[in-house]
């Protein structure tokens, strides 16, 4: 019961499965969306109900939901966030905290309209309760610090989406729980001169994995109120 208020429903909620974060130009255009499972996934899960595979959606029409419980983060400096709700790079891990895997791509973009095939993914805004961090962790364990909302983390609040291999991973984390808006720019240099961008908005709901005392808290009082039944 508790739980149910710290965060509001809005938008859709994606629990499980795959998924991307796509940023789209077609030389004219930006788009952000959603793009839900590929072929020969297990589909992915929002509101309960399953996604046929390539299913597309915009970016406020899906929330993305991050389960507890608290795993450790890159350690930013005097952020607090040492502990963090965690959406993981690691497939197998993401699914274990029940989380969706949710990725960053750019391969819905035709090789050539931008200069280097490149697209910046900046962070500019966090509205939210906390801490949002997101980084990468190599093949020998080591965390790069990507973007990060903590005041003096020296993180750049960016990182380079290239047309080939298109499709990336980061770990996210989120020092709090509560619902995050989280504002970030795609943008790249025209093959032929000139800047394009676009903003857009994605939408995070921190949701604490319920302790087994809260757990045990709510039983009695289901217990209670049908003994008063």
């Amino acid at each position: 019961l508790a739980l149910a208020s710290i965060v509001p429903a809005s938008a859709a909620l994606w629990t499980s499965g795959h998924g991307d974060i796509e940023m789209i130009y077609d030389g004219t255009e930006w788009e952000a969306a959603f793009l839900l499972t590929e072929d020969g996934e297990p589909p992915a899960i929002v509101d309960g109900m399953p996604i046929a595979p390539g299913t597309e959606f915009e970016v406020d029409e899906i929330d993305i939901q991050v389960l507890g419980p608290l795993q450790p983060s890159a350690g930013i400096p005097d952020s607090g966030a040492d502990m963090v709700y965690l959406l993981s790079q690691d497939e197998a891990l993401a699914s274990a905290l029940g989380n969706p895997y949710v990725g960053f791509a750019v391969d819905e973009i035709v090789p050539g309209i931008l200069a280097g095939d490149r697209v910046t993914m900046s962070l500019l805004t966090v509205t939210g309760p906390g801490v949002f961090s997101l980084w990468e962790t190599d093949g020998f364990g080591m965390d790069t610090i990507l973007m990060s909302s903590a005041a003096g983390s020296g993180a750049p609040d960016q990182v380079d989406l290239f047309v080939d291999p298109g499709h990336y991973h980061f770990n996210v984390g989120f020092s709090e729980p509560g619902t995050y808006d989280v504002l970030f720019r795609s943008e790249g240099q025209l093959a032929g001169g000139g800047q394009t961008g676009n903003d857009f908005t994605v939408r995070y709901r921190v949701i604490p994995e319920p302790s087994s005392a809260l757990l045990l808290s709510l039983g009695a009082l289901l217990i209670i109120r049908r003994n008063r039944g």
